[in-house]
């Protein structure tokens, strides 16, 4: 064997430890999607969409550009990410699902409020509130507290500890939905009207 045989050996080997190690990693740190609540409501969970096409707006106030492009790279990973599709930027109407508003408080960083529930545990539209205090909610924060939001408008829930991605509670930059949770938003037996 070459020298350059054995380094491109030894590379594949690693590349393969690596892999089997993250893959031990991540069954070990995510229990089966049916093993947590989904889609059950505040205070930790979202309540389930109405349907799988998630169409947003701007609500009046929600002008600062950065957080404008933030949601919008959240929506677009959602709809790429997950069975989630078909849904865009409109005028705020009856029938918008996620309304993004801004507010200049240190009080949270974020918030989902379900303001118009459908019946039962599915929400036909609500309130996605980012805080635009900078001390309260730093730029390196912004991305994951907004993917964090767009999480529970999908029915995702909160998670303390491990490899859960943005769904994880409290300071992170993690900007990713985690298979389980997408197993979850996949599962999901919505009407597509």
């Amino acid at each position: 064997m070459t020298p350059n045989q054995n380094r491109s050996a030894v590379t594949a080997t690693r590349i393969s430890v690596s892999i089997a190690c993250l893959m031990v990693m991540l069954a070990v740190s995510t229990p089966p999607a049916g093993a947590d609540p989904f889609g059950v409501g505040p205070p930790e969970e979202g309540w389930l969409a109405d349907n799988h096409d998630h169409d947003y707006c701007w609500s009046t106030g929600f002008n600062w550009m950065t957080l404008r492009n933030h949601a919008t790279r959240s929506m677009e990973y959602l709809e790429s990410s997950t069975d989630f599709s078909g849904g865009s930027l409109q005028a705020c109407n009856s029938g918008t699902d996620i309304y993004f508003e801004q507010y200049d408080t240190t009080d949270y960083r974020g918030r989902y409020v379900c303001f118009d529930r459908g019946g039962g545990n599915r929400c036909d539209r609500a309130y996605i509130r980012i805080s635009s205090n900078r001390s309260k909610l730093p730029v390196d924060q912004r991305r994951k507290t907004i993917c964090h939001e767009v999480g529970h408008s999908a029915g995702a829930s909160h998670h303390s500890s491990g490899f859960w991605g943005c769904m994880i509670r409290g300071t992170s930059t993690a900007e990713y939905y985690v298979y389980h949770t997408i197993q979850h938003m996949n599962s999901l037996e919505v009407s597509e009207s």
